[in-house]
């Protein structure tokens, strides 16, 4: 296994990729000969939060293994800190394979259960 990436987290701007090498005999921990895990996978991100609150992110992943085709997903979120114990995401994903074309939609709600 080969892994390497570069992340920058302070400030307004955050980004990152990450990439990951898998030999073929690479068994991960967990799963079945069966159920080989991506030879390769792939992150990159890109997170904007401007301090008027809010934070808007874009990221991009793909995999790809020996059985399978390559999956590659398109995310797109936006979260609003609602109060300090809550927080509202909206999300959009996007699947870049050749058959879809469609675009799933989700909103998340985050609350803390105190501390």
């Amino acid at each position: 296994m080969v892994s390497f990436g570069v992340e920058r987290q302070s400030g307004p701007l955050d980004y990152g990729l990450r990439t990951r090498w898998l030999s073929p005999r690479f068994t991960q921990l967990g799963m079945s000969e069966s159920q080989p895990a991506p030879r390769r996978s792939s992150l990159a991100r890109v997170r904007l939060a401007p301090a008027g609150g809010g934070a808007l992110a874009l990221n991009y992943a793909v995999n790809q293994d020996s059985l399978h085709a390559r999956v590659q997903l398109l995310s797109l979120r936006y979260t609003l800190d609602h109060s300090r114990e809550r927080r509202i995401s909206f999300v959009a994903l996007k699947s870049l394979a050749d058959s879809a074309s469609a675009f799933h939609f989700g909103v998340m709600v985050s609350q803390s259960l105190g501390g």
